[in-house]
C-alpha cells in the first residue's frame, strides 16, 4: 500500500542569517547539480525574536527557486526551532517563490508536552509548521503522544526521534518498526 511521497530536502545552514548569502546560495546549487532533491532544508534560522532577517531569507527562498530543483514548487524549510513573529508566516517571499514550511518547535519531548504555539498559528495552514521533537524514550506511546499533539498544534509536519542530544538526527530513530507505527498514528489507523 502506499504511505504518500518521499520529499528529498538538501541541508544548509546560515548560521542565524551570519553566514555570507553567495556561500548558502552556493550550496544549494550543489544539491541541485548533486542529487534529485525536491527542496530545501534551512537550519540556524534567526527568526524567532523580530522580522529583521527577512530580506536574507528572502534571498535564500530566491536561490531556492533558482535552483532548478523544483523551482518556485520547490519544498523551502526554515527551521528557526522556536515560535516566530507573524511576519515570517506573512511575509512574501518573492515572485514565483512558494511560502516555506517553518520548524516552530526543535526539541526534546518533555520540553514539547509543556510547549503551544503562538496563539495566532491555529488560524492558520497546517502545511506550513513542522516540529521536530527528539529524546523520545523509546516507546511509541512517546511518538504517538508527539505526533498527537503535533496534530493539535496545528503541525502539518512532525519528525520524532528517540536519539539525544549532541545529534538527534545521526541516525534513524532506534525503535524497531519506529516509522511504520508513526505513520499508523498520523493516519489514525491506531
Amino acid at each position: 500500500r502506499s504511505v504518500g511521497t518521499i520529499t528529498v530536502l538538501g541541508y544548509v545552514y546560515t548560521s542565524y542569517a551570519a553566514r555570507g548569502l553567495p556561500a548558502v546560495c552556493a550550496d544549494i546549487e550543489a544539491y541541485g547539480a548533486w542529487y534529485a532533491v525536491d527542496g530545501i532544508f534551512v537550519d540556524e534560522v534567526n527568526a524567532t525574536s523580530s522580522c529583521a532577517t527577512l530580506a536574507y531569507y528572502a534571498g535564500v527562498a530566491a536561490c531556492v527557486a533558482a535552483s532548478g530543483r523544483g523551482g518556485a514548487a520547490a519544498t523551502l524549510v526554515f527551521n528557526a526551532g522556536a515560535s516566530v513573529p507573524p511576519c515570517w508566516y506573512n511575509a512574501s517571499w518573492g515572485a514565483g517563490v512558494a511560502p516555506p514550511t517553518i520548524v516552530n518547535f526543535e526539541g526534546a519531548f518533555e520540553s514539547y508536552e509543556a510547549w503551544a504555539p503562538e496563539p495566532w498559528v491555529a488560524g492558520t495552514d497546517p502545511r506550513r509548521w513542522w516540529h521536530i521533537v527528539h529524546t523520545a524514550n523509546g516507546t511509541l506511546m512517546q511518538h504517538a503522544a508527539a505526533v498527537q499533539l503535533s496534530k493539535a498544534r496545528n503541525a502539518g509536519w512532525v519528525y520524532v526521534t528517540d536519539r539525544t542530544l549532541p545529534n538527534p538526527y545521526a541516525g534513524f530513530p532506534l525503535q524497531p518498526l519506529y516509522l511504520d507505527d508513526v505513520i499508523r498514528w498520523a493516519s489514525n489507523e491506531i
